[in-house]
């Protein structure tokens, strides 16, 4: 057992590093939630880190929620592609708030913005 103790060797781990992350501003898109993940970025090099919706008290008003390759307006039938159509559209959920949608025909995409 003593033989096996001298001739046993502990492998060290070496320091990590870390690569350069390719933007320097960060905004709540990168959906930072905790100190870790604040701490993994700064170690990647950016400088300003804005954290996650979730975290914050109160949402900012008409921001982007979320992006969907899923078009309401194609689904309707009421693609800017094929048809003109003006009116402003929202989705509403069961307590009455209204989110409005915003359409980017170039990506064939709809945006959820905040109320």
């Amino acid at each position: 057992m003593n033989k096996r103790i001298e001739c046993y060797s502990k492998n060290v781990q070496n320091p990590i590093s870390y690569a350069k992350y390719p933007e320097n501003k960060l905004d709540y898109t990168a959906n930072i939630m905790n100190k870790s993940a604040l701490n993994f970025y700064k170690n990647c090099g950016c400088e300003s880190c804005e954290f996650a919706l979730e975290t914050k008290s109160e949402i900012p008003h008409n921001i982007e929620l979320m992006r969907t390759k899923h078009c309401l307006r194609f689904a309707c039938g009421l693609c800017s592609k094929s048809v003109k159509y003006d009116k402003k559209l929202y989705l509403t959920d069961d307590k009455g708030k209204n989110y409005p949608l915003k359409f980017d025909c170039k990506k064939c995409e709809m945006v959820v913005l905040s109320p």
